[in-house]
């Protein structure tokens, strides 16, 4: 149980996840919380004293008339020691000057703001608001001068900073609604994870390249070296992540706040609760600060509900005798499950004794030779990739249940499939349909009895990788399926045999499938091709690979640039290709971009309209409210109500113009998202600083409006 060192109360709600410590005149830490109604309120307790200042008193409230979506605090200017208070809306960025009661800048973001964070990039030592929004994250400086631009794969939920090897942390560890977890450096991706649902929280660890995450499924867990250490599960909502020494012993915990109110602190290492607490309503964010400004950080939980408790690090002796005696009691727990399991073996075996000297059939016995032999293969009548579970034995033994956990949720959002054969038999096949091409380590529990009604079953365990592309199904025959005009070609310095390694790893190919030498004098192996069957329409790939001087030429046929993407992308990291150029050609995505920025031209025109119209309407309802009261004071009631009824004519039409601005504004980022997409697929084409190549010249197409350049830095990677 955790004691608070302070708790406060401030009688205002704290909207999730909008909440930060700053220092606004450069000295005192200030408490920032978003509120209801579009406001913010700061709290200064070195005003008045930390244990009364939990009053309105010390608070005071900025109006942003907006829906607050995202609120951070920290230092801009280099040259300064004053935090500036950052607040992101649907379409702005406000930076605010708390002390001077003055904007900073106010700037347009027309991805929107879904997070802030304050940090340097590599190889530029001066602060920038990094912005998560729409498949984007911008870069501000002090003057409010977008200063970096990339692209994401979906909806930016989380930033923080990171380190892959010791040194600063200036590398960005981003997480999205495409379940990924990405490492950039720059606009450069340097490792990428993909997690079983949307990553909404990230924080850094204390040794280099570690770092804990939370998903939108109630999931937390560790990463090191970007493996994951370990993970669990709760049934509730995860709010707030953050990472803070509670025991002093000079490793950070895992701190995590949910929305039933718990406060869970974990070991970093193996994931075991040390202490916990619990308020009234769901948590709104977890900081860490030196809040008493005695030199010693505290830990900050702050509820929906206004509540704010502060918690110190407890003693190191403290801390390590809980740490013992916890230790303890999960070591007597263990020995007493234990117990408990040997316990029922040996009642069973006792049954199954006495049964076998009265001459009963023994039921409960598993044969000592029992062995389930495994097979994964893509079914194309069925859609799906079967897993065939075949149980051999002397005596018949039959495969009762069957209970297989898919790792990463990859299968319909489901952690678990249960399956029992209608009809006993030795055999069990289990269609699996993984939604997003992701290899996955599947763990089979296969429950094995002499008969369907045995009340003791045998249990083994069993373990496969499925490839990342098992949803495609080895074609024999090239003739099967038809080559499509589009394709992405480049070329490697590595061996035919080792891209036909990487297919081997990916796919699942049957014996003698790959090739062994080129059939033409200018080296060209035979196509190797593949046909996909998660769907009704044919999906094929084609893969040409020809040796050359010094390398392999691939060429990748696809229908869509997004699969071509991941197929270079698999293969580079296979390979360890650090740099590598290509070349795409895909008429029918070239031609969606062309309409997708002519839509994005005709919103932006349309929007700038009906911005000016709503502008006009509200210079008319001002001067209708200066003459209807004229008129009321004059004593002219016909003609108030006059006035009155115009106020009310264009009220509505105020309400109906908003109306519309408000669906060219959800058009508008509908649109700006497929094009951030587009870019995100092209630059995925590549690797290196040709990849970052291709985003930097995207932007300025985009900018500028230049389709043609679009289009070409698409196909071409950019200019040299």
């Amino acid at each position: 149980m955790l004691l608070p060192a302070f708790n406060l109360s401030f009688g205002q709600s704290i909207h999730h996840g909008l909440a930060d410590v700053g220092k606004f005149d450069g000295k005192h830490a200030c408490l920032t919380c978003g509120t209801t109604a579009g406001k913010v309120f700061v709290h200064n307790p070195h005003e008045r004293g930390l244990e009364s200042a939990g009053g309105t008193d010390s608070v005071q409230f900025l109006n942003i008339n907006r829906e607050i979506t995202a609120l951070a605090a920290g230092c801009l200017d280099p040259e300064s020691e004053r935090d500036c208070l950052l607040v992101g809306t649907a379409s702005n960025l406000l930076a605010y000057d708390v002390r001077d009661n003055a904007d900073l800048f106010f700037t347009e973001v027309p991805d929107g703001v879904s997070t802030i964070h304050i940090g340097s990039l590599p190889g530029n030592s001066k602060p920038l608001a990094l912005i998560g929004g729409n498949c984007s994250i911008l870069g501000y400086d002090a003057r409010g001068a977008e200063a970096f631009w990339t692209v994401c794969g979906d909806m930016v939920r989380c930033i923080a900073p990171f380190a892959v090897k010791s040194g600063p942390p200036t590398d960005l560890l981003v997480g999205s609604d495409d379940f990924a977890l990405r490492v950039f450096r720059n606009e450069d991706i340097v490792a990428e994870e993909v997690e079983a649902d949307r990553v909404v929280e990230l924080a850094a660890l204390g040794p280099a390249n570690t770092f804990c995450y939370g998903l939108a499924n109630g999931t937390i867990g560790v990463y090191e070296n970007m493996k994951r250490v370990w993970r669990v599960k709760s049934k509730h909502q995860l709010r707030s992540m953050a990472v803070f020494d509670l025991n002093n012993d000079g490793v950070p915990e895992v701190v995590s706040g949910w929305s039933n109110g718990a406060i869970n602190v974990r070991m970093a290492d193996t994931g075991e609760v040390v202490f916990k607490d619990k308020l009234k309503a769901p948590i709104a964010k977890v900081l860490q600060a030196d809040y008493q400004m005695d030199g010693t950080q505290q830990l900050l939980v702050c509820s929906e509900a206004g509540e704010v408790r502060g918690f110190l690090p407890v003693s190191t002796e403290t801390g390590q005798t809980l740490l013992d005696e916890k230790h303890d009691a999960k070591t007597l727990a263990e020995l007493q499950t234990r117990k408990s399991e040997l316990l029922m073996q040996l009642q069973s075996l006792e049954d199954n004794l006495k049964s076998a000297k009265s001459g009963d059939k023994v039921q409960g016995v598993v044969p000592l030779n029992l062995r389930v032999d495994m097979t994964v293969a893509p079914n194309p009548k069925t859609g799906s990739c079967e897993l065939e579970l075949l149980a051999s034995t002397q005596s018949c033994c039959i495969v009762s249940a069957v209970v297989t956990d898919l790792d990463g949720g990859l299968f319909d959002e489901r952690d678990s499939l249960l399956c029992c054969p209608t009809n006993p038999s030795s055999s069990c096949t289990i269609p699996l349909r993984p939604v997003k091409h992701t290899a996955a380590n599947i763990n089979v529990q296969v429950h094995v009895g002499q008969r369907a009604s045995s009340q003791h079953l045998g249990v083994l365990e069993l373990h496969h990788t499925l490839p990342k592309f098992c949803m495609f199904q080895a074609i024999s025959d090239p003739r099967a399926v038809p080559r499509i005009n589009s394709f992405v070609s480049f070329t490697l310095r590595e061996t035919p045999r080792r891209v036909f390694s990487w297919v081997e790893e990916a796919f699942i190919v049957p014996e003698d499938f790959l090739p062994s030498s080129p059939t033409s004098p200018s080296g060209a192996f035979p196509p190797v091709v593949f046909n996909g069957i998660h769907s009704e329409e044919a999906n094929p790939i084609w893969i040409e690979v020809s040796s050359v001087d010094g390398g392999t030429d691939v060429v990748i046929f696809t229908m869509t640039i997004d699969l071509a993407a991941e197929l270079v992308q698999d293969l580079t990291r296979f390979l360890g290709v650090e740099e590598l150029k290509s070349n795409a050609v895909f008429p029918a995505e070239c031609e969606d971009i062309k309409a997708l920025l002519s839509q994005v031209s005709d919103l932006n025109s349309l929007r700038v309209k009906l911005t000016a119209d709503m502008a006009d309407v509200s210079s008319r309802v001002k001067t209708l409210v200066i003459k209807a009261e004229d008129a009321r004071l004059l004593g002219n009631m016909p003609l108030m109500r006059r006035h009155y009824a115009e106020l009310d004519g264009l009220n509505r039409e105020l309400v109906a113009e908003y109306r519309k601005r408000a669906n060219n504004h959800e058009a508008l980022l509908s649109a700006l998202r497929q094009v951030n997409q587009m870019i995100q697929k092209a630059s995925n084409l590549r690797v290196g600083n040709p990849r970052t190549k291709v985003v930097s010249d995207c932007r300025q197409a985009v900018k500028t409006n230049n389709t043609l350049k679009l289009i070409k830095a698409i196909q071409e990677g950019g200019s040299s």
